[in-house]
């Protein structure tokens, strides 16, 4: 694929090792990988990383021998302002408030020789 695109989506991850291995293999040499969502790992989640341990994990991550780097990383971002990610509308009883700061990232995946 030239794209793959992930919202509220790779929290959902067990492991995201396995999610990252998917991506890159079905993307094409310069494909994108994009992606928008919170970092709030699963309860099944085995190893849940924090903003700062995922971009290392994109920074390094290879898929051969050469531990030339798979990914570039075109954008990093947290949004300022939250999310809601439930009904929060006004009105509604209620004293809960559910609500992201979304990670957004733009991965081009790198061509191999």
């Amino acid at each position: 694929y030239g794209a793959v695109v992930t919202c509220f989506f790779v929290d959902t991850a067990t492991t995201f090792y396995d999610y990252l291995v998917t991506i890159e293999a079905i993307l094409t040499n310069g494909g994108l990988f994009v992606n928008v969502g919170p970092l709030h790992w699963h309860h099944n989640s085995r190893l849940p990383l924090a903003v700062d341990e995922m971009q290392l994990i994109l920074e390094t991550f290879s898929v051969d021998d050469s531990a030339r780097p798979a990914f570039d990383i075109l954008h990093w971002s947290i949004d300022e302002q939250p999310l809601n990610y439930r009904d929060n509308r006004p009105g509604h009883a209620s004293t809960y408030s559910d609500a992201y700061r979304p990670l957004r990232f733009v991965l081009r995946k790198r061509l191999h020789l």
